[in-house]
């Protein structure tokens, strides 16, 4: 990865995290994860009954739960996280790398015959990987996880792992997604 690259990344999640929703949702995470009392989840309360509800939907909250020493509290904070999920990619579209990266793919593919295929291939690859992730990863592949034990780390990590990572995923395909579309449509235009 060149510094060129790096400096970009960077400066997209600097511009991320003073967006205020992205520090409510930290501040979110971390008061779940350190206040929530775990009798009153666990014991079939109104809240209970909307994190199943929402984990029926996404389960990913249930199956990191598997492994997890704080299960209530795991499940918890997936549900609340889901929420942020859409909000996470409005504002990533927003920001203003997002077409700039786009523009840079653009050129990227351009230039390269298997850069072209490799970005097909993400096509296909990243919707896998997003619903193994959501739908389908049990405890048992993140079993050192430090979340998956710590309240202090389900607080920190916690809205990153529910949240952030699927909506990067969804936004990244979205990008390849316009990209090929605009690659298509000036080769056939």
């Amino acid at each position: 990865m060149s510094r060129e690259n790096t400096d970009i990344s960077e400066s997209d999640l600097v511009w991320l995290y003073r967006q205020k929703i992205v520090i409510f949702m930290h501040v979110t995470g971390m008061a779940i994860a350190l206040l929530a009392p775990i009798d009153q989840i666990s014991s079939g309360t109104f809240i209970a009954s909307i994190v199943d509800g929402v984990l029926n939907v996404i389960p990913m909250g249930r199956n990191f739960s598997v492994r997890s020493n704080i299960p209530e509290l795991v499940r918890l904070q997936a549900a609340v996280m889901v929420f942020f999920m859409p909000i996470l990619i409005a504002i990533y579209m927003k920001c203003p790398d997002f077409n700039e990266s786009q523009k840079r793919m653009l050129l990227i593919i351009k230039k390269s015959k298997a850069k072209l295929i490799l970005v097909h291939s993400l096509i296909i690859i990243i919707p896998i990987i997003f619903t193994v992730f959501v739908f389908f990863a049990k405890g048992t592949e993140f079993a050192i996880a430090p979340f998956l034990t710590s309240k202090f780390f389900l607080g920190l990590l916690g809205p990153i792992v529910f949240s952030m990572a699927p909506a990067v995923t969804i936004c990244l395909l979205l990008i390849i997604f316009l990209v090929l579309f605009k690659f298509w449509s000036e080769k056939n235009g």
